[in-house]
């Protein structure tokens, strides 16, 4: 991908667009980090499900990612975290932890030499070539120490386990090792200019979407290289009792032989393993989260 001509940028949108790289990074290495600890949770979920939580709550804001490459770093994450999902867990027992934390891309001197203009405070700035050429480094290299992270936890999934109910690495690995990090760093430049906001606008929502034809005309919609949404922002109610594909339950999926009703949330591996939650019974609101072999197809 060129270099982005940017004349004016938007410290708040690059900002943004940081954080969200940060908090990336964040689920990177603490998947990375729960190969060697699997009986780790976050707020009584295990790490795995909690980021796939995150993911589920955060879908209207991940669906419309507009560009493919962080679209793939996304979904790279969401199937590393379902691959993980499936670990057993220790029988010392659980223990509470929190996510990892990240570094921070934009450091405090960048920023004030972003910002400082006349010794005043500025929200609109003009980089120079070199600024833009360190941020664009640091990006890089933030987003290859999240990119290394993944291919670790997923090399750790293949030594414990090979496969899992047919789940395997070679998706994932396969999207990491072809990833364009470079592109994803002028994206974040792209994102935050003046100039170029206006050139983006929707230019990559058919590949976002992967489906060039009208909403109403979808039927198969789970995206063969990105996360799937339900199109139904509170998920989609099917029942998965009494399948043919039922088997003896592995750690992080749903008993298929109970009568179970699941709000199906998001479909992961290519559509073939869907993730959702169901209530206990009716008289208990709390949620179970869990995973499910073969979920249905659904517009996003």
């Amino acid at each position: 991908m060129s270099p982005t001509n940017t004349d004016e940028m938007d410290l708040g949108k690059l900002l943004q667009k940081c954080r969200d790289l940060e908090k990336y990074q964040s689920y990177c290495h603490s998947l990375c980090e729960y190969v060697s600890n699997p009986g780790t949770t976050i707020k009584m979920s295990s790490v795995p499900f909690y980021i796939l939580e995150k993911f589920a709550y955060d879908q209207k804001k991940l669906a419309n990612i507009e560009n493919p490459e962080l679209t793939k770093f996304v979904a790279s994450i969401a199937n590393t975290a379902c691959l993980l999902g499936t670990f057993p867990c220790r029988s010392s027992g659980l223990w509470e932890v929190s996510l990892t934390k990240a570094t921070t891309i934009l450091n405090d001197k960048l920023m004030s030499s972003l910002a400082l203009r006349n010794k005043k405070f500025q929200t609109r700035v003009k980089p120079t070539e070199k600024q833009l050429q360190q941020i664009r480094a640091t990006v890089e290299s933030h987003v290859t120490s999240s990119v290394t992270s993944l291919l670790k936890a997923n090399e750790g999934f293949y030594r414990a386990c090979n496969k899992r109910q047919g789940l395997c690495t070679k998706l994932v690995w396969a999207n990491l090792n072809t990833l364009d990090i470079s592109a994803i760093a002028e994206d974040v430049i792209s994102r935050a200019s003046k100039t170029n906001l206006k050139a983006l606008g929707n230019v990559c929502l058919k590949k976002v979407t992967n489906c060039s034809t009208p909403l109403k005309e979808r039927k198969a919609c789970f995206s063969p290289d990105g996360l799937c949404f339900s199109k139904n922002r509170s998920g989609f109610r099917l029942k998965i009792s009494g399948r043919k594909d039922a088997s003896n339950p592995l750690p992080g999926f749903f008993d298929l032989q109970s009568d179970l009703h699941v709000k199906c949330k998001m479909g992961l591996l290519n559509g073939t393993v869907g993730f959702g939650w169901t209530r206990k019974s009716s008289f208990d609101s709390e949620k179970t989260w869990g995973m499910f072999v073969h979920p249905p197809t659904y517009g996003y």
